[in-house]
């Protein structure tokens, strides 16, 4: 019986998803869009590393039953969640943060990505040689 015990713990240690690989950070970079893959059947949710000031693109709804739209997109301070409404449908979204634009490119998978954690490239060290302090020991005259 405990051999069984045993065999069912592991088996469902084992068996369990491991979904980490869908869920990714991305670098926030004007010139460099990042792809999104989302689907008919589960949501995705984009988390920026500030408040959106705006979001720009045609073929996003917030009504999918009123208007017509590819995607459903639910927009909070600094995350957006979508879903796509058709398959294959692609579109690109701009997102707007502190007077910038951002370009993210949505298209329709079979697997989508959970959530893409986006954040500001890490400001680079300046070449400039740091002013020196240069210590010597005191010395005493006889």
């Amino acid at each position: 019986m405990r051999l069984l015990l045993v065999f069912l713990l592991l088996g469902s240690t084992v068996l369990a998803q491991d979904l980490s690989y869908r869920v990714r950070t991305e670098i926030l970079d004007q010139r460099n869009p990042v792809t999104v893959n989302v689907s008919t059947a589960g949501c995705t949710t984009l988390q920026f590393p500030a408040v959106i000031q705006s979001l720009e693109s045609d073929g996003f709804t917030q009504k999918p039953n009123e208007e017509a739209g590819d995607f459903y997109i639910a927009p909070g301070l600094n995350w957006v969640s979508i879903r796509s409404l058709r398959p294959g449908a692609t579109q690109n979204l701009g997102v707007v943060i502190a007077g910038r634009v951002y370009e993210v490119m949505i298209q329709t998978a079979f697997l989508n990505d959970l959530s893409v954690l986006f954040r500001f490239e890490a400001p680079r060290e300046s070449k400039k040689p740091a002013r020196g302090f240069v210590w010597s020991p005191l010395t005493s005259s006889p």
